[in-house]
């Protein structure tokens, strides 16, 4: 929540503020998508040879898999681009297609650059939400030390002891007794006996 600078005791306000949503570039998703059409095309060639036991086959399905799962969700605004990274692994043993090995390329760079930048956006907003927690920590304990009555108690108990009347007790009549307080109390403080 935000605080209202403009209330007089620095009293908080409450509005709604709009939910954060990342940027996420286009140019991201659609390298993925590019990637992803090598990849089934790939993957197609393969079933129609019948290799379907094949390594390099079972490779570009995991990808193709693992690229599924990152547009899944990125399609989720609130999780970050580090939980679920597209597999940009490039292995050029068996990497047939140049064409494939390109856009491996391409991706790494745009994902690299878009994880950095959203780790220096969120570690600003952090810090900045940090601040913004220590500043509202320090005015809700000054608004407490203004309106706990510690210090009327302390200046209460420092004032001189009054002599109290014990010859009550002399006479054994417990209507006689009259309480008082063993203090002077400041003025403006109203002690119902």
């Amino acid at each position: 929540m935000e605080t209202d600078s403009n209330s007089a005791l620095g009293s908080s306000s409450k509005r709604p503020q709009k939910a954060y949503i990342p940027t996420l570039k286009p140019k991201i998703v659609e390298i993925v998508l590019n990637i992803n059409n090598e990849l089934i095309s790939l993957c197609r060639e393969y079933q129609n040879m019948g290799l379907v036991d094949d390594p390099e086959y079972m490779i570009y399905q995991k990808k193709l898999q693992f690229n599924i799962k990152y547009l899944s969700t990125v399609a989720d605004y609130y999780l970050n681009p580090i939980t679920n990274e597209p597999d940009l692994t490039i292995n050029t043993s068996y990497e047939k297609s140049s064409n494939l090995v390109k856009l491996l390329h391409q991706a790494k760079q745009e994902h690299e650059t878009y994880v950095a930048a959203w780790k220096e956006l969120h570690l600003s907003r952090s810090k900045a939400a940090q601040e913004a927690l220590l500043i509202h920590d320090k005015q809700s304990l000054a608004r407490i030390k203004q309106t706990v009555p510690c210090n009327k108690i302390v200046q209460t108990l420092a004032n001189d002891r009054d002599m109290v009347d014990l010859n009550y007790l002399k006479t054994n009549d417990k209507n006689m007794y009259i309480p008082t307080v063993p203090f002077k109390v400041p003025p403006g403080i109203d002690l119902d006996i």
